[in-house]
Parts: C-alpha cells; structure tokens; sequence
C-alpha cells in the first residue's frame, strides 16, 4: 500500500465513512478510503473499519438483466426514457449485536448482500455474504479453525480486530470482522478477548430472513452494452447510495489467502469480473476534490470533474449532494481476450449526464 494510500485509509476511518463500492475482487483487502475515492467493486462495500472490504451478495429474488447498451429512450421506459431501479430485498439479519453500534448502511441486489455499522468513535462491523458458490480455505496458515452453528468455521483474532469466516445453514458462507480503531492502534489482551468473543456470538446469531428492503432515487439513462445491475447500497446520510454494476459472470474461480490490516488472515474468493461501474450518491465533501480534480465536462449547470487518473468523474452539487461515477479494470477469467481496461472517461461522463432523479 502506498503513502497515499495510508494517508487515504486512515482519513476514511478517522472520519467514519461508511461503506463504499470497491475494486472487483471479491473481498479483496481494498482499503476504506481508497475504495471511498476509487468506488471500483461490482457490488459491495467497504466498512469504515480497517480491512477487509467484503463484495456482498446474495440475490436469489432478482432477476438479472443485461443492458443492451446505449440509452433508454422511449416513453415505454418512463419519464426521460428511464426506470427507477428496483428496490432490493436483505435478508442477513442479526439475533444480537453488541451494544453501541452506530447505523448500519447496508448492500444489496443480485450479486448478494453486505451490512457495514461504521467506526465513530466506537467499534465497527462488517458483515458479507457471498452467492456464488465457492469453499473457503479454512486450515490456511493464521487462521484457527472453530465452529459456528456446528458448521466448519475459521477465525483469526488479533488485538484490534476479530475475522470469522462461516457458514449459514442455506450453505452461504460469510465473512465478518468486527474490530476497533486505526490501522496499528495498541490495544490489550483483554480487548482482544472481548472483540473475539463478541465476534463469536455475532456469527452464532446471524440467519437469514427478511431485512430492509434497499432502494435509491436516481437511476441510469445509459450504460454501456452488458452491463447488469450487481448490487445496491445505502449512504451514510438519507437520500445517498450506490449502485454497482458489472459486465462479467461473478463466478468465483479461486480462493486466494492474504494479509489484511493489523495481521489478519484475508480469505478472498477471486471473482470472473470484466469491467464494474459504481454510481454514487455522496454527501458534500471538499476533501474528493483534493485529489488532481479536472473540469472535464457539464451537466446542465454543474461541472463534471475527473479524479483517479480519469477512472472516477465528480459532479458536485447534484441535488444537494456529490454525484460520483467510477469504473476499474479487472483480468478476464477463462477468457482468451486480453486484459479489459476501464472504461473511458468519456464513457463515465456520458454516464453521469444520463442520471436521472426521482427524489
């Protein structure tokens, strides 16, 4: 991770953002506020804690569709030739949680589910549930295998934080980290026994039912061809969320195992993804700006903006609040084309000046 990147991470969770589409790797070790500034995943977030960020996903309800491309023009397709996304259905719900949890914001759709409660000032927990089928590597080295609920289970517990993975009587295995503090905070034995054993009753008590439905009042007008709706996410304040979208299967075709923050044991399923586009709905903040922000276009009277190496466009003051477009790059997975690149900066543009509002 560079300087930058520390620098990022340590503001995100200092501040206490919340959860934030990321890169494309399924619960890949993307950091809280690199995911913030480079919204890369095909639906997940990444909790204000410190480490993994978990892709969520769980949507056996929705059916997915894929994007012809180009614009929806018609009257058949609503008011500027656009729908409304569908609001989707959670289902992870919790049988106890600690006390003191702020608000979770939550991800939800066709590629599965994710809740994050975001650190401020207290602790934080991120929860993820993967729909794809795959088997995580439970005897790798730093991690300690347990059961949860009399299934096979992982834990790797260090002084600031505790990650468990597991899995649900439906088969579906999640990840869970609960923790607290900065990257590198100190913390005491007693500490860690307490995040370790409230992890634990976390996990134990965890099911699937009905949660909150997810729904947010903007919607795409154009999307490039084959692009389908991945997940959907809520904001830190009401009225913000995100939308993900990807153009690849979502099929997981290995496990990898690495270091996380602070010493964890990262278990992070690899996921078949081409190209992924998040649309966000953020609240005001200065400090996106911050980051080599360049005027590259218009949206009626506001100014369109790219950061990140033209991998993300800004638009602040879309209806009160910050609109952000971003896409990332993955590998293709069995795949005899080269490497997919982002999307253009053109295209994130003409993307952004396509949404429409409904609030």
């Amino acid at each position: 991770m560079t300087e930058t990147d520390n620098e990022l991470l340590t503001a995100a969770i200092s501040e206490g953002a919340a959860l934030a589409p990321d890169s494309h790797d399924v619960l890949r070790a993307v950091r809280v506020r690199v995911a913030r500034q480079q919204r890369f995943r095909r639906s997940g977030i990444a909790v204000a804690g410190a480490v993994a960020s978990v892709i969520a996903v769980f949507g056996a309800v929705t059916v997915v569709q894929k994007w012809p491309g180009g614009s929806l023009d018609t009257a058949a397709h609503g008011p500027g030739g656009v729908m409304p996304v569908p609001a989707q259905q959670c289902t992870l719900t919790f049988g106890w949680l600690p006390p003191g949890l702020k608000s979770p914001v939550r991800s939800c759709g066709p590629d599965g589910e994710n809740v994050g409660y975001p650190m401020d000032g207290g602790n934080y927990l991120s929860v993820g549930m993967l729909n794809a089928s795959w088997q995580p590597t439970l005897d790798a080295a730093g991690l300690q295998q347990i059961e949860v609920g009399g299934r096979p289970a992982a834990i790797c517990s260090k002084p600031t934080r505790t990650a468990i993975t597991f899995q649900l009587p439906s088969g579906h295995w999640v990840q869970l980290e609960y923790g607290n503090g900065l990257p590198g905070s100190s913390s005491s034995g007693a500490q860690q026994t307490t995040l370790r054993n409230d992890a634990l009753a976390i996990a134990n008590g965890m099911s699937e039912g009905t949660a909150d439905d997810v729904q947010v009042a903007f919607a795409p007008g154009y999307l490039p061809a084959d692009m389908s709706l991945a997940g959907v996410g809520t904001g830190t304040t009401p009225g913000t969320g995100q939308l993900h979208y990807g153009d690849g299967s979502g099929a997981v075709t290995k496990v990898e195992v690495g270091g996380g923050t602070d010493g964890l044991t990262d278990i992070m399923p690899v996921s078949d993804d081409r190209h992924t586009l998040s649309i966000s709905l953020l609240s005001p903040d200065p400090g996106l700006m911050s980051h080599s922000a360049n005027p590259v276009g218009r949206l009626g009277n506001l100014t369109i903006y790219s950061i990140n190496q033209g991998t993300a466009v800004l638009v602040p003051g879309f209806h009160g609040a910050t609109l952000e477009v971003a896409t990332s790059a993955v590998r293709y997975v069995n795949s005899t084309e080269p490497p997919g690149g982002a999307l253009s900066t053109d295209e994130l543009i003409k993307i952004a000046q396509h949404i429409q509002w409904f609030g």
